[in-house]
């Protein structure tokens, strides 16, 4: 391979992708490919080719397409519903890819177009629809969003944004048939958790603690020990007072029963997150701790403190 390939794709990359998307008014939007047009495959190849940081440096000549394909209102007249499917999964396999590979010290060119792309082309992805091909899709956006915040990143400012209409779109996720987009989905909330230390609202909290404690009793394990990590991030998103009362002594409760489980693995991790509680508030879970049945458990394992 000529050592100057690289420099040569990235001097002529505008030229080369202007001719790619030559058919395409794609500044406002409204035109796409249909699914099977030379031209998607096309440009396909053309970002598959160049190396991430040539990507990155051009990325705002590669989102407008990105956002004309994804958004709703993309379907191209005359063309069916499963086509239309598969064009979405097209491009959307695409996005994950790039931001996938692309590194943390490469990713500030591709971060101020994160807000854009979220709302645009990723949101719109995760509304629940039936069938196979609509169930690959929000599974491949989901991956997407946590590449997103994995490698690109989302400020606090933004994800504040975004809250409104992403968390209740990703709760229901959490509930999706397939196990690999219910764990995405619960690692995206501790990576957004972990963001928001101590600004998540108290409504927030009272809303999303019944269903990050459900994925404790996932049939998935890989799930379930995400949603341990989950909680444990939970934990740090809100004032401590938004925990206080019930909510706190549900979720104990919760995690007393779930040491039963016949995995130590996941016992052990049951335990980390009751130590994560007892330095919000220790006395809940010692008292709780007192019960005879959970002590005799508790006290076969580890201690709290």
């Amino acid at each position: 391979l000529d050592p100057t390939y690289n420099n040569k794709l990235e001097k002529y990359f505008p030229d080369i992708l202007s001719m790619i998307v030559h058919d395409l008014k794609i500044k406002d939007g409204h035109e796409t490919w249909t699914y099977g047009n030379s031209g998607m495959f096309a440009f396909d190849a053309f970002l598959r080719v160049n190396d991430a940081t040539c990507v990155s440096k051009y990325f705002h000549l590669v989102v407008p397409v990105f956002i004309a394909h994804l958004s709703d209102g993309s379907q191209c007249q005359g063309e069916k519903d499963e086509n239309y499917l598969q064009k979405k999964l097209f491009f959307m396999a695409l996005l994950e890819t790039l931001f996938s590979s692309v590194s943390e010290s490469k990713s500030d060119q591709m971060n101020e177009f994160t807000e854009r792309l979220v709302f645009n082309a990723i949101l719109p992805n995760l509304i629940w629809q039936s069938g196979g091909l609509a169930s690959s899709l929000r599974k491949v956006s989901v991956a997407v969003l946590y590449s997103i915040l994995r490698s690109v990143g989302i400020t606090r400012v933004m994800l504040h944004k975004f809250a409104p209409s992403l968390f209740p779109t990703l709760r229901s996720t959490l509930h999706d048939d397939d196990e690999t987009t219910r764990e995405l989905v619960t690692a995206i909330f501790a990576k957004m958790f972990a963001l928001m230390s101590n600004s998540l609202g108290k409504e927030a909290v009272y809303q999303l603690y019944p269903d990050l404690m459900r994925g404790l009793d996932d049939s998935d394990h890989r799930v379930r020990f995400a949603s341990c990590e989950a909680i444990i991030a939970f934990l740090g998103s809100s004032p401590l007072d938004s925990f206080e009362g019930e909510i706190l002594e549900n979720i104990v409760e919760d995690l007393y029963l779930h040491l039963h489980d016949p995995d130590p693995l996941f016992q052990d991790k049951i335990l980390e997150v009751l130590r994560a509680i007892s330095k919000i508030d220790f006395q809940v879970v010692n008292r709780i701790a007192r019960d005879p049945s959970a002590a005799n458990i508790f006290s076969s394992l580890h201690t709290i403190s």
